[in-house]
């Protein structure tokens, strides 16, 4: 036994240690950040900021959705902030308050969820490390929009979804909803998916405890302000792309939560051979991990279907986990439009869920220390992943002709012409 609690304790702090490694990395080469027309814009709003904060607000300050209707005020609120409390808008020090306000967003889910649910602590610990450490998640987590480091509100929102059951907390739940929606359009879509999922397994198993249906209306109408910004603009022309397939939804998430969709933003074919050269390894240990995200998503469906033929009570992580595996993905398919790896960023920290589950049911408390020794092993390999990564961007200044573009240090710097710095 004191054998196993010393190697339970190695592989613990083995994996602390691999995520805070990884959190540190992000404030590294930040000269060397992807800078396009969408980061001009967040600088630009931290330079207006610096005097009238408000401008955060202005329509045509924003960029519009892939739908073809504005993004909501609140994308750019971090950049406005930085302006206005630091007085700059200097771009790597905007990136490290950026990074910072993430850090503390990790750290304050942690505290609440252990306030809210200390049994299942290390199941959710063990999806913050998998999250900060997938190296696409690493990329897009040196952005500059607020729904790259939201980690603070999604905090909120599951705080409040797990004490749903009074007034006051459905609520705070509905509002804090509303809020991840106005932060990122797509987010709307994923919080109701929550709240569907929830509300209705409550009332047609009642297994759980449910939203007070009051306070959780009351809290959603904080939506309206949001609502009436959209129509005084006047009409807009929605467009019209659509799905890539009926699949398409659960092949992107297997690539989000693998890491594969690194590959939407290195994805010119020259610029790809370059990544992989020498380094062909990334590509098994990439695929290895999606095939373990596949195989996880297995389990959990067959467990899952038999739970309600057996008519035994989801847990709440089982409810937070159909949320995104199926409710969300039912909703997007059903909507027919184009699904990007982007889209999974705001459903912190369910999207690290899955493999801590499955690890969790499959191996009894006399294997913990297997289960630890696989997290520990993923987590390393997605940090080898996210140093060969930087350290193409680096040497290569980055990824010219791909999505990622010219990096900020050679061109976003020191141009007139934004359109400069795009790759596609």
């Amino acid at each position: 036994m004191a054998h196993q609690s010393r190697i339970k304790t190695i592989l613990l702090f083995t994996l602390t240690l691999i995520a805070i490694i990884s959190f540190l990395t992000r404030f590294q080469q930040l000269e060397k950040v992807e800078f396009k027309d969408v980061e001009l814009r967040e600088v630009v709003i931290a330079e207006r900021c610096m005097d009238t904060p408000s401008v955060v607000f202005i329509k045509n300050e924003i960029n519009d959705s892939s739908v073809g209707i504005p993004q909501p005020p609140l994308i750019n609120l971090s950049a406005c902030i930085f302006g206005f409390l630091f007085k700059s808008y200097d771009v790597v020090e905007l990136m490290r308050f950026q990074i910072a306000f993430s850090l503390i967003g990790v750290l304050i889910f942690l505290l609440l969820i252990y306030k809210v649910d200390s049994s299942n602590f290390i199941i959710y610990y063990f999806a913050v490390v998998l999250s900060t450490t997938n190296v696409y998640q690493f990329i897009m987590g040196r952005g500059f929009q607020l729904f790259t480091h939201a980690e603070i509100f999604a905090a909120a929102l599951i705080f409040f979804w797990y004490k749903r059951d009074s007034f006051k907390n459905s609520f705070f739940y509905g509002f804090t909803s509303m809020m991840l929606g106005m932060i990122y359009l797509i987010t709307f879509l994923w919080t109701f998916s929550i709240t569907f999922t929830t509300y209705f397994y409550c009332l047609l198993f009642k297994k759980n405890q449910n939203f007070n249906t009051k306070g959780l209306a009351l809290g959603m109408l904080s939506v309206v302000p949001y609502i009436m910004f959209v129509y005084s603009g006047g009409e807009y022309i929605v467009r019209t792309s659509t799905s890539w397939g009926l699949t398409s939804y659960w092949r992107t998430l297997f690539s989000f939560t693998s890491g594969q969709s690194i590959y939407a933003k290195i994805n010119h074919p020259n610029d790809l051979e370059v990544f992989l050269r020498g380094n062909i390894y990334i590509d098994y240990f990439i695929n290895a991990l999606q095939v373990l995200v596949i195989f996880s998503f297995l389990y959990f469906l067959i467990n899952i279907l038999y739970k309600i033929f057996k008519q035994k009570a989801l847990t709440n992580i089982e409810l937070l986990l159909v949320s995104l595996l199926l409710t969300y993905g039912f909703f997007l398919t059903l909507g027919n439009r184009p699904i990007y790896a982007h889209y999974f960023l705001m459903t912190f920290p369910v999207s690290g869920l899955l493999l801590p589950y499955v690890l969790q049911n499959l191996f009894n408390k006399d294997k913990y220390h297997l289960k630890l020794f696989i997290i520990c092993f993923v987590t390393l390999t997605n940090l080898v992943l996210t140093q060969e990564t930087l350290k193409y961007l680096d040497a290569n200044n980055g990824a010219h002709n791909s999505d990622y573009g010219k990096s900020y240090n050679i061109c976003g710097c020191c141009t007139n012409v934004i359109k400069d710095c795009r790759g596609q």
